[in-house]
C-alpha cells in the first residue's frame, strides 16, 4: 500500500518539518508514503468569499489530479470522528483489500477544501471539532498513521 498526504502549501517551520521528517521515516518501515505539497494560491493578503472560493476551485484542480486509482479521504471539520483503533482498522481493511493503488489523504489550506473534492472522496475525516493549522494537521496524521501500523502488527507504543 502507498500512502500520500496531499497539503496546500508547505512546511514553514524547521522544527515541525523536522517532526514530521521523523514520522515519514518511520512509517516508511510499513509501508511507502509521501507528502506532496501543491503550492498555495496566496496572490491575495485576505481573499473576500468570491476569491477564496476562486483559490479553492484552483486547488481543487490540482489536487483532483491525484485521485485516479487512489482511496480519498478528506480531512474537515464536517468528517466522521473516529478513534485510533478504528482509524487502524479501516487501514488495515484498506491494506487487505489491495483495490487501490494510493491511499491519499487531502489536508486544505486555511481556507478548507472545496465541496467538490469532498463530495468527490471516498469518506471525510475530522480528528476534532477545533481547527489546527494545515501544517500542524500533516504531524498529527502521520503521527495516527505509525499508530495504525503499530496497532495492526501488534507492536507496542505508548498509550
Amino acid at each position: 500500500m502507498k500512502i500520500r498526504l496531499i497539503t496546500i502549501g508547505k512546511i514553514k517551520d524547521k522544527e515541525l518539518q523536522f517532526l514530521i521528517n521523523s514520522y515519514l521515516d518511520k512509517i516508511s518501515h510499513y509501508c511507502s508514503i509521501e507528502i506532496v505539497s501543491i503550492k498555495e494560491d496566496n496572490f491575495l493578503k485576505d481573499p473576500n468569499i468570491e476569491e477564496q472560493n476562486i483559490i479553492l476551485k484552483n486547488e481543487c484542480e490540482l489536487i483532483k489530479k491525484y485521485f485516479a486509482n487512489s482511496y480519498n479521504v478528506s480531512l474537515c471539520i464536517e468528517g466522521k470522528q473516529i478513534d485510533s483503533i478504528e482509524f487502524s482498522n479501516q487501514i488495515k481493511k484498506l491494506e487487505d483489500m489491495g483495490n487501490y493503488k494510493y491511499v491519499n489523504f487531502i489536508i486544505g489550506s486555511s481556507h478548507g477544501l472545496d465541496k467538490k473534492i469532498k463530495d468527490e472522496s471516498n469518506s471525510l475525516l475530522s480528528f476534532s471539532k477545533m481547527t489546527f493549522t494545515h501544517q500542524m494537521m500533516q504531524y498529527i496524521l502521520l503521527e495516527q498513521i505509525f499508530r495504525s501500523f503499530k496497532i495492526i502488527k501488534n507492536e507496542k507504543y505508548h498509550k
